[in-house]
């Protein structure tokens, strides 16, 4: 007879619910990288995770600068009511530009309420660390300013380097939106390294999920990152008596 999970241990786990597919590859590694992190404890004690990715939900950058917003907002709409709806205690959405169209969705504010925002992340990590980061992020992201219309924004900016106009284009087109068709290769990982000596700084914002994509390497490398999926992923692992302080 095959032995049945510690019910009240799947009790106590919180479950989180992760919105991804934009693109799929860094939801997948957000993923990954929870069940990683919390290796060690016994199969019943892992974190409870429900990821719906679905990757059919138009370009986000395409969509601001063309001023479509609703058709990102509507189906954003749907897919975290239907998170919402699985009972999840907190809801991430695994992409930094489609945070943007949040103010255009009508959600209760019992679903509202458990998301977590990437923007907040990012800002409480920089509060707690003097060292100066280059922030990698869409166009999309960065026309938008959603960084910088953040209420927490204006006392880490000064942490904070931004890219010049070429070089954000080369991210966005080179870096950002190629991870989205393959896998991590050297010439991404020799890109981030020239940047980071022609900017001067200890590291890298993760402005935009697929980012994530290269944190393991980049940490292993000495590389500081503010990545807000691993740090969520650190939280989310956390063992529980750890989460909550005991």
């Amino acid at each position: 007879m095959l032995d049945q999970p510690n019910s009240a241990t799947l009790r106590k786990q919180p479950l989180w619910g992760i919105l991804g597919g934009m693109g799929p590859l860094a939801s997948n590694e957000f993923l990954n990288n929870i069940y990683q992190l919390s290796l060690g404890r016994t199969e019943q004690d892992m974190p409870r995770v429900i990821l719906v990715s679905d990757p059919s939900v138009p370009d986000r950058t395409t969509a601001i600068k063309a001023g479509h917003i609703q058709q990102v907002a509507r189906p954003l709409q749907e897919l975290i009511v239907r998170l919402g709806e699985m009972e999840v205690d907190h809801i991430v959405i695994a992409c930094v530009t489609a945070h943007f169209f949040l103010p255009y969705l009508l959600l209760p504010p019992s679903i509202s309420q458990r998301m977590i925002s990437l923007i907040s992340v990012v800002c409480e990590s920089l509060r707690k660390d003097a060292q100066k980061y280059l922030l990698l992020r869409t166009s999309g992201t960065r026309d938008a300013r959603i960084f910088e219309d953040h209420p927490g924004w204006n006392k880490v900016s000064s942490q904070v380097c931004v890219l010049d106009d070429k070089d954000q284009e080369t991210v966005h087109h080179k870096y950002l939106y190629q991870l989205k068709k393959r896998a991590v290769n050297t010439d991404e990982l020799k890109l981030l390294t020239q940047l980071k000596e022609k900017y001067q700084v200890e590291g890298f914002i993760a402005g935009c999920t697929e980012v994530h994509l290269h944190t393991r390497d980049l940490l292993a490398n000495g590389i500081r990152m503010i990545d807000p999926l691993y740090i969520l992923a650190q939280r989310i692992a956390a063992p529980l008596s750890q989460a909550q302080g005991e």
